[in-house]
């Protein structure tokens, strides 16, 4: 949720006065009730602010929240640049409004910190939707500066929560512009029930309300959830020298300092060690931040960055990745420039390019990075070479590798997003819908920053292109299928014929034998009866004469039918032909037209944002003998990579390739060395076997 400009992430260096381990430790033990911030709000501004600064670099969140908290009731301003650190962060969300309310000595100050909390991306979604109804509250009936409506729309996109849905739909209705309406209308809707105007009212107060009215009188009873990480180092006695080497003792030096920053005691206690990777999945971010990186195992750190990239922590990402880097290596160690290539990779997309540029100064090999990584390095620091990578990606594209038009256009979309809207037009293939409906939903977010209205005018037409492919495919199965009946018709007319050919050949045998006996028999009949009436001759030669003639009408009806089945042979076999051409025409068709892309079309229509299919995964036999193999870490990846293709992440979905002339076979990259490989329908993902890159080609010739 970024413009495209060049935002750095690194903290200004503020002089300030040293913070007080005394209040720190007084703030963190202070409750959030009125009593307990109207008592902590006595201290001196400097000291709060100092204190807060300290603990909001300890990561020490419910301490920074007593004293943020102790500002606001002193009606202090708040420095928008610690307020902005702690938003994401703080445990209680309905405390947003007030700490937001009390920031910055301005209007337009309070709304740079909202704004800039929504582009940072660190929030929830349903955060997202809190700081936009309170910028909605401040900006009361003046129309949204840029960014915002772009802000807005790519937030209308997201999924929320009820409370989140009701809070932006109230946003949208009050705006009153008819783009956000068209993608935020689910929205809006949700904000027309009934219990709508009570959410709306209780994030109100939050705003309007001084801090110490809506505080409790008494502290909530509070949930325990996650952990706390025991730390690898015991404290000295209080009488022991003081860790820090000061000489003094330990209760006369670091003790209180240390005493701040222990965790509620209520919390289970976790060697971090033992952390395992599934435990950091399941952490809040604030439990994520809190680890110390250097105890935990690999599969665990691996996860810890996953999470911290996620979240678009940099600093503590790049910091996980150098500990990361510093471990001994396991295998190939490709696990550490793997980790670095999607940090760059989230790094270009969200624009922050002081991250791409300390991570690129660590790749041992640029030329090793993906093309799309390549692609969007080239688009975000312009070099005289910039078109010359784009331009030969988009010839590889040309001569039949889709992916790396694809990885053009998404590079431009990130950073070019006008110009990466033409491209990705181009990059739109009806063969791979799953992609195409991918880089629809990029398209549009890039309307959004752009501020152009909903709906690219590409995407009616796609749809109608698939549809006809679809149309084209049912023809040419219904084709199929006929043909099939067609040529078992003509198989069973073949056969008759030659049945009754056979039949034919017998009959006519069995008459000239017939005849010749009768000649034989006629012959011998007169010499031994010579003497016999000449009336019994003849009736003896009638009868045979007779029989000799039913056999001969007998052969004329086989002729007869066996000439209809000639008849019916030579239709079947025309019928054939015809199908045949109709085939080879539609081949030609089909082939013609995949070079020819989608005409000029005007811009402004607009479409439903299309959505991704979630799908059951399903694992062969191979597959999950693969897995088996492998080392647990590329299992697990692959695992969740299929998950994750599965569930209609789109993020994965980008890495995903179609095999060509492999109908339905599709490859997913599990970090560098493997390849997930899978078929789809419109129920389930199968994944049919995980294999190195070497062996992708030989396994692939087994589904051909």
């Amino acid at each position: 949720m970024r413009d495209a400009s060049d935002v750095s992430t690194a903290r200004p260096i503020v002089e300030r006065a040293p913070a007080d381990p005394a209040l720190i430790a007084r703030a963190r033990s202070t409750p959030l009730t009125r009593d307990g911030i109207a008592e902590l709000a006595r201290e001196s501004e400097s000291a709060l602010e100092a204190a807060l600064a300290e603990t909001l670099d300890r990561r020490d969140i419910k301490a920074a929240t007593a004293l943020a908290l102790a500002l606001a009731a002193a009606d202090r301003t708040l420095d928008p640049a610690l307020v902005s650190r702690l938003v994401p962060d703080v445990d209680q969300r309905d405390l947003v409004p007030s700490l937001l309310r009390a920031c910055g000595d301005s209007p337009q100050a309070r709304l740079d910190v909202m704004r800039q909390a929504l582009e940072r991306g660190q929030l929830s979604h349903d955060r997202e939707a809190i700081v936009a109804f309170v910028a909605s509250q401040l900006l009361g009936d003046a129309p949204w500066p840029a960014p915002w409506p772009g802000l807005l729309r790519t937030l209308a996109r997201q999924r929320l929560g009820t409370e989140a849905g009701v809070l932006l739909g109230t946003v949208i209705q009050r705006a009153a512009d008819s783009h956000l309406t068209a993608v935020g209308q689910e929205w809006v809707d949700l904000a027309g029930r009934s219990n709508a105007e009570e959410i709306s009212k209780f994030w109100l107060e939050g705003w309007t309300q001084p801090v110490l009215e809506i505080l409790p009188e008494t502290e909530p009873p509070r949930v325990v959830a996650g952990y706390t990480v025991r730390k690898a180092q015991e404290r000295p006695g209080r009488n022991d020298p003081c860790h820090c080497g000061s000489g003094k003792k330990y209760k006369k030096c670091h003790a209180t300092q240390d005493d701040a920053q222990d965790r509620v005691a209520d919390q289970p206690l976790v060697d971090a060690a033992r952390v395992s990777a599934t435990d950091v999945d399941g952490m809040r971010i604030q439990e994520v931040l809190a680890l110390p990186f250097e105890r935990l195992a690999r599969p665990a750190l691996v996860t810890a960055i996953r999470q911290l990239r996620a979240y678009h922590r940099w600093e503590d990402a790049e910091r996980a990745l150098d500990v990361l880097a510093a471990m001994p290596k396991e295998g190939d160690g490709s696990d550490v420039e793997h980790q670095r290539e999607d940090l760059i990779e989230e790094a270009l997309r969200m624009r922050c390019l002081d991250v791409l540029d300390r991570q690129l100064a660590k790749v041992k090999d640029r030329e090793a990075l993906q093309s799309r990584v390549r692609a969007g390095i080239a688009c975000a620091r312009p070099s005289d070479s910039t078109v010359a990578v784009l331009d030969e990606q988009a010839r590889r594209g040309l001569h039949g590798d889709a992916d790396a038009i694809a990885d053009v256009a998404y590079a431009l979309l990130d950073h070019a997003p006008a110009l990466g809207i033409l491209v990705a037009r181009g990059a739109l293939d009806p063969e791979h819908v799953e992609a195409s409906d991918t880089m629809l939903d990029e398209i549009e977010l890039a309307r959004d920053r752009l501020e152009l209205p909903p709906g690219d005018a590409y995407g009616p037409l796609y749809d109608e292109w698939v549809e006809g492919r679809k149309a084209e495919s049912a023809r040419s199965e219904a084709e199929a299928a006929e043909m099939t009946r067609v040529r078992a018709e003509l198989e069973r007319a073949e056969s008759e014929v030659d049945a009754r050919q056979a039949q034919v050949v017998a009959l006519e045998h069995e008459i000239r034998e017939l005849r010749e006996r009768l000649d034989r028999s006629m012959s011998a009949v007169q010499r031994e009866h010579a003497g016999m009436p000449h009336d019994a001759v003849a009736a003896a030669y009638r009868t045979a004469e007779e029989h000799r003639q039913r056999l001969a009408r007998k052969v004329e009806e086989m002729k007869s039918l066996l000439a209809e089945g000639n008849a019916e042979r030579a239709s079947l076999r025309e019928r054939v032909a015809e199908l045949e051409a109709a085939r080879t025409a539609a081949s030609r068709s089909d082939s013609d037209s995949a070079e020819i892309a989608l005409g000029p079309a005007d811009d402004g229509g607009s479409s439903d944002e299309a959505t991704m299919p979630v799908r059951i995964p399903v694992f062969d036999p191979r597959a999950i003998e693969s897995l088996r193999e492998l080392q647990p870490k590329t299992s697990r990846q692959a695992v969740s990579i299929a998950g994750r293709l599965a569930s209609g992440d789109r993020a994965a979905w980008r890495d995903v390739k179609r095999m060509q002339g492999m109908e339905g076979v599709w490859t997913a990259r599990v970090g560098i060395h493997h390849r997930l490989i899978f078929t789809v329908d419109e129920d389930q993902l199968d994944v049919r076997d995980v294999v190195t890159r070497e062996a992708l080609l030989t396994t692939l010739e087994r589904y051909r």
